[in-house]
């Protein structure tokens, strides 16, 4: 199904996609194919490879199971647990005016 839907793919130039979820942990080897970059909202410091559920980190893998070369993923660590927080919609609004996740 996959490749089914690679071949009709129309788009033209790179894709991007925005992963906002619980971060990307460095330990994994996943952690090294971030095309686009990596920025921790939740804590602001900027720290790199933090996941503490691991959520974050398997939607990466499979997202990039699927895609071709020609992607840029930015991965935004907005959750540090398994629940939003009353910060969560504020972290969300900062990432969508990002230019890295814009451009």
């Amino acid at each position: 199904m996959c490749s089914t839907l690679r071949k009709k793919r129309t788009v033209e130039g790179r894709v991007k996609i925005a992963i906002l979820d619980t971060g990307l942990d460095e330990r994994h080897s996943s952690f090294w194919a971030v095309k686009k970059g990596y920025e921790d909202f939740a804590r602001n410091q900027n720290q790199r490879g933090i996941d503490n559920t691991g959520h974050g980190t398997n939607g990466f893998n499979l997202i990039s199971k699927i895609m071709d070369d020609d992607v840029d993923i930015f991965v935004a660590r907005i959750f540090e647990g398994e629940h939003a927080t009353v910060n969560t919609p504020t972290l969300m609004a900062r990432v969508s005016g990002q230019s890295c996740v814009t451009s």
